[in-house]
């Protein structure tokens, strides 16, 4: 068994904590990337020896949703103000904002055996999403070759469509026909992007879908 969190603090392509002395960054073109999602640390500081800050800030580039284009940047709390809304760069196809609270779980580790009595054991439910810490649950098989440490997972989201309250702050049902789908954020097929910290400080990204 295994602590983990669920991410406690999580924005999803709207304001981040960008410190306004920072350069937004741009990719290759130069152009500004999308911010994606950041995570906060501060609340999980007991299940990380050391960390290179307290907000760990992923950006994009504008198009394509592929944990390849990533930049990923530590960001201190304790740093000046961060920018303005007005000061945020706009980006074409600006993802909707999700927010996400802190949940402290735990991860059971190698009970793959207790299911398998079961037929299709592959289709009983399991939590695999954004979280923080832990151990990554794996969609497909868990790479052969992984360094450094785990730091969170961020999942797709993928609301149910034509129902009341796909969001609780949203009551109307929403349908991928009204192009909602082309600002939700998704890994591939409903996949999830797993962060790991590497020894140099250098963050690794390993993505898997369904």
């Amino acid at each position: 068994m295994a602590v983990g969190r669920f991410a406690a603090f999580l924005f999803w392509g709207e304001l981040p904590f960008w410190p306004e002395s920072h350069e937004w960054p741009t990719d290759d073109a130069n152009q500004p990337t999308r911010f994606v999602a950041q995570f906060y640390f501060g609340d999980s500081r007991c299940i990380f020896d050391d960390l290179p800050g307290d907000l760990f800030v992923i950006f994009g580039k504008p198009a394509g949703h592929s944990s390849e284009s990533l930049q990923y940047h530590w960001v201190q709390t304790s740093d000046e103000a961060p920018i303005n809304a007005k000061d945020m760069p706009r980006v074409e196809n600006e993802f909707l904002p999700r927010y996400v609270v802190l949940h402290r779980t735990f991860d059971f580790v190698n009970v793959q055996r207790v299911f398998d009595r079961y037929k299709a054991s592959f289709q009983l439910p399991q939590i695999e999403g954004t979280k923080i810490g832990g151990v990554p649950s794996w969609i497909q098989e868990q790479p052969e070759e992984l360094s450094g440490q785990f730091l969170c997972a961020l999942g797709s989201i993928l609301p149910k469509t034509g129902q009341p309250y796909p969001y609780v702050n949203h009551a109307e049902p929403i349908g991928f026909s009204e192009g909602h789908d082309r600002r939700l954020m998704t890994w591939g097929d409903a996949g999830s992007v797993y962060l790991y910290l590497q020894a140099d400080g250098s963050v690794r990204a390993l993505e898997q879908s369904y």
